[in-house]
């Protein structure tokens, strides 16, 4: 009878078990919503967003992890933005700038921190030229961007280093400001 009631036992203690382990773990943190800031006009978490000229094409597109609007100021966690310099869809010209953080103020002024990373997307998969300093100011109407941090460069050819820094992203145009060093290796 003791045999009876363990054989019963056993089964009946499977199952509970079983069920234990596929229920979710109470103990293990559950992903918190964010709360709006209480100052937000309003926020978005996980977007993306497609900023077209008058005709239709692509200017500009950008996605962040969290966005929050107050007074004027959008404030951004992970942003990367694309920014297309010659208003063509089809074109392989883009601009990638992805950060820590960032600001948009009057809607065209973006302000980058924290890792800022500039890529020059050509027609190949692999960036032309990439970009690399702590902070960068860009100016989406005059489509020019600029930094007095530290800046490093790599290219094909080689890699500089400088002090500061002033990019027209339509003209690809760079200039490093001060401190310039590099090792170039003809192609």
């Amino acid at each position: 009878m003791a045999l009876a009631r363990a054989s019963l036992l056993f089964p009946a203690l499977l199952a509970a078990t079983a069920l234990v382990l596929w229920l979710p773990d109470a103990r293990q943190p559950t992903a918190e919503k964010s709360q709006p800031p209480s100052d937000a006009d309003y926020y978005m978490e996980q977007f993306q967003l497609l900023q077209s000229d008058t005709q239709g094409r692509s200017r500009h597109w950008l996605r962040a992890a969290h966005l929050a609007q107050h007074d004027g100021i959008t404030r951004l966690r992970q942003p990367e933005l694309i920014l297309s310099t010659d208003g063509d869809d089809t074109t392989t010209d883009r601009w990638r700038l992805r950060a820590a953080s960032g600001r948009i103020e009057h809607q065209t002024r973006v302000f980058l921190q924290g890792d800022v990373q500039i890529r020059h997307m050509g027609a190949s998969t692999s960036p032309k030229l990439q970009i690399f300093t702590p902070s960068l100011q860009l100016d989406l109407d005059r489509e020019t961007a600029e930094t007095v941090q530290a800046v490093t460069v790599l290219a094909p050819q080689g890699r500089l280093q400088a002090r500061g820094l002033r990019l027209s992203l339509k003209e690809h145009r760079l200039q490093l400001l001060a401190q310039v060093r590099g090792v170039y290796a003809q192609p």
